[in-house]
């Protein structure tokens, strides 16, 4: 496991545990340990027209606007988040790694036990 240090902005440097693992697109996902929990946050991806679409989503904790997590959706435009902190709302961002598409938000969205 690696370490993030982050120093902006901050009087200290704040240190926290970062875990990289590899994904079968050769991309990184990003799972940042300050955001332990028990609940799910889950959705699919698609495009006009509701044909499912790979995507790479991500989550963002709403009030500070810190990325939680990066996923990528499945052959199916299926992701999920689990394990994340319940009692905040979160944002998903979905992006086109093709370049095909404009990027899709949804916000205010409230994660499930």
């Amino acid at each position: 496991m690696a370490e993030l240090t982050v120093a902006a902005y901050l009087p200290t440097p704040l240190s926290f545990p970062l875990n990289i693992q590899t994904v079968t697109t050769s991309a990184v996902v990003f799972t940042y340990d300050l955001d332990a929990g028990t609940y799910t946050l889950a959705g699919s991806t698609t495009v006009i027209g509701g044909a499912p679409y790979r995507s790479r989503v991500v989550l963002i904790e709403q009030i500070s606007g810190r990325v939680i997590r990066e996923v990528w959706s499945d052959a199916a435009g299926n992701y999920a988040f689990t394990g994340i902190a319940g009692g905040r709302k979160y944002t998903v961002a979905a992006f086109d790694h093709n370049g095909l598409y404009r990027a899709v938000i949804a916000d205010n969205l409230l994660p499930t036990p």
